[in-house]
């Protein structure tokens, strides 16, 4: 009795062990690998599509403009930087058209529009506590003077955008309003998440609807220089961006805002 009970203990695990090998075999060679996969995010790929239009765009663009600012001796005399010291000349646009090459947009959405008339390139804001801006799609600018004239016909405030970021909605904001008021703000992203970098009244500003400030700003690495009417009004430091887009905004603070823009010139260091 003795040695058939120790003979169906053997048997039984000699069956336990090869039935415990076959088990873990089919569950190895079934179970699922974590391969990782590749993917690209609806964002990253607009991001991409948007790159690769955008840089076919500046490509035809920037032709453009470099062919209308070939100019003569006497053109680039005429238009010598007045806020700093050399410079070379790059944009030179009445804003009555497109047809200098810096790709401003055109058209009208809810949030505003962007157009261009006989009197120079409108920008309308219709929301209050709402801002909208026309950027240039040409090309990008890192260290440079920047000057518009702008005429406020209705509303609140109209200025300049520089060292922009369309995609990130990251920007520096300048602006003049109808009550002699200027603000320069660095906003960090399109949901209006800002911080004022200056902020108070100029007698260098003419206060009222439908007068015609001339705005400019000089980009020098940290350093920003405000002026109105070719007087600097104030000059700050902030590191937050070193290079973007430049274009126009119309900031409807308390009231809906239309702003007329013209005779837009860029000097580049």
């Amino acid at each position: 009795m003795l040695l058939v009970v120790l003979s169906l203990l053997i048997i039984v695990l000699v069956l336990g062990g090869v039935l415990a090998l076959v088990l873990h075999s089919r569950t190895s060679g079934n179970a699922p690998q974590a391969t990782p996969t590749p993917a690209l995010s609806a964002s990253q790929l607009t991001a991409t599509a948007q790159a690769n239009l955008t840089a076919t765009a500046n490509a035809n663009l920037t032709a453009t403009a470099q062919a209308n600012l070939t100019a003569t001796a006497s053109v680039i005399a005429a238009n010598q930087n007045p806020y700093a010291t050399g410079g070379t000349l790059v944009m030179l646009d009445p804003l009555t058209d497109n047809s200098r090459g810096f790709g401003w947009p055109q058209g009208t959405a809810a949030d505003g529009a962007c157009t261009f008339t006989t009197g120079g390139y409108q920008i309308n804001s219709p929301k209050t506590q709402f801002y909208y801006y026309c950027l240039s799609t040409s090309n990008t600018y890192s260290n440079f003077t920047f000057e518009v004239q702008v005429r406020i016909t209705k509303g609140d405030c109209g200025g300049l955008i520089f060292r922009a970021d369309t995609n990130s909605g990251k920007l520096y904001l300048f602006e003049v309003c109808t009550d002699g008021s200027y603000n320069l703000y660095n906003y960090k992203d399109s949901s209006g998440n800002s911080s004022q970098l200056a902020s108070a009244s100029s007698p260098a500003i003419k206060s009222g609807l439908n007068q015609a400030n001339v705005l400019a700003v000089t980009a020098q690495g940290t350093t920003l220089t405000l002026y109105v009417n070719r007087q600097k009004i104030t000059s700050v430091t902030n590191n937050a961006y070193s290079q973007g887009q430049v274009g126009m905004v119309a900031d409807s603070f308390n009231n809906p805002t239309g702003a007329v823009f013209s005779n837009a010139r860029l000097w580049t260091f």
